[in-house]
């Protein structure tokens, strides 16, 4: 009867020892970001360790080592900063919605009965828009889709791409209205015009990185951590990547339905 005794109580240690080890190791936590900035971002998170974790819109589970982090993103037009503790219990962080722009503008009716409207650059590099009407704004257009809150009414537009001065006249009448930007027209050796497609770009490295293409048409582009569109001649092209881990160079096809993965090895 006393053998068996301290036999269960030698069982008894051994089993809270053993569970006592497998707490002193399990470092990691479940940690649940809330993207709410309406696109896909990568977000930046250094501490313990180092992560660059792609975050798709809503909510997203991520295991990462416990501890306190800084961490940083980019959306709506700038990079967002802070610090989070990832506790062993359940850690939250919400990266809030990104909101409209209010154009700055010049004119008497500047501020008054606003419309949002959608500009819808893809000429393929990012540009400066004049729009006169209402009121006067100038903006920086980058490629994709761009949304801003004008004076309603009608404006005259103009702005410098593919090699000349564009000019147009745009109605901000109705909500989410959109002025297209079209690429620009590249003509080949045959006389023909060659065909634009749209490139998707995703750029994992946590910084912004610059790309330079050279082939059917030249090209620079600023890309910023995450997805990016951009449109490009179809063609072979060289091109030359400057980011956060280095510097590389080499050759890309564009093809349609094509996406361009960027990311540190380190």
């Amino acid at each position: 009867m006393k053998a068996r005794q301290v036999t269960g109580t030698l069982f008894l240690l051994l089993v809270l020892l053993a569970s006592t080890v497998q707490v002193a190791f399990a470092t990691t936590a479940m940690f649940k970001i809330y993207n709410k900035t309406g696109g896909q971002i990568t977000i930046t998170l250094t501490g313990p360790k180092i992560y660059a974790i792609l975050l798709k819109f809503g909510a997203s589970n991520v295991e990462v080592e416990r501890g306190t982090y800084n961490y940083s993103y980019y959306a709506c037009g700038k990079t967002f900063t802070g610090t989070v503790v990832v506790k062993p219990s359940s850690s939250t962080l919400e990266l809030p919605k990104c909101p409209v722009t209010a154009a700055a503008a010049t004119g008497s009716t500047a501020g008054t009965n606003t419309i949002q409207v959608r500009i819808n650059n893809r000429t393929g590099v990012k540009l400066w828009i004049t729009l006169r009407g209402p009121a006067t704004y100038t903006l920086e257009m980058l490629s994709g889709l761009n949304k801003i809150l004008v004076a309603k009414g009608t404006y005259t537009y103009s702005y410098e791409a593919c090699g000349k001065t564009n000019t147009g006249t745009f109605k901000a009448t109705s909500p989410n209205v959109e002025l297209k930007l079209p690429p620009c027209t590249v003509v080949g050796s045959d006389g023909e015009k060659a065909q634009t497609l749209r490139l998707k770009i995703q750029n994992d490295t946590g910084a912004n990185m610059t790309l330079y293409l050279y082939g059917p048409a030249n090209y620079t582009f600023t890309i910023t951590p995450g997805v990016n569109q951009v449109y490009v001649v179809k063609g072979t092209y060289t091109y030359y990547n400057y980011t956060a881990c280095g510097y590389t160079s080499g050759t890309i096809v564009v093809k349609p339905q094509q996406v361009w993965r960027w990311w540190c090895n380190n």
